[in-house]
């Protein structure tokens, strides 16, 4: 049986098939390999495993994402973001070089009390 963070990338990749946005395709990517390295994204993602493959964790993740870019909770990230204005640049990454007491989230510092705020969003 696959650890969970091996279902999570898993689940994440293949919620890519078909998928019309490069961006987010690209983006979750690099959460699912960040995943298989026990890196942040698990952090926010941990006992999300459990659920029904048809939940659309994928799609949660990039609209908790999106929400953040939008409420300027992660304004570093809006340059990317076609939909307030960004290049749509896709080749951002899932980094865990963060100060400490942080993760790195898709190539942002997000507080560790924001990543209960990821959480509450992929509700």
């Amino acid at each position: 049986m696959p650890a969970p963070h091996e279902v999570l990338a898993g689940r994440l990749r293949s919620q890519t098939q078909g998928m019309g946005s490069p961006f987010y395709v690209s983006l979750l990517e690099s959460a699912a390999s960040d995943l298989e390295a026990g890196g942040p994204v698990w952090d926010v993602l941990d006992g999300y495993e459990i659920e029904n493959e048809s939940a659309a964790l994928a799609l949660r993740l990039m609209a908790a994402v999106h929400r953040l870019v939008l409420d300027e909770t992660l304004p570093e990230l809006a340059p990317h973001y076609p939909s307030v204005g960004g290049d749509g640049e896709n080749k951002i990454a899932v980094s865990n070089s963060g100060a400490a007491g942080e993760v790195i989230v898709i190539g942002s510092p997000i507080a560790r009390t924001q990543q209960v705020s990821m959480k509450e969003l992929l509700r």
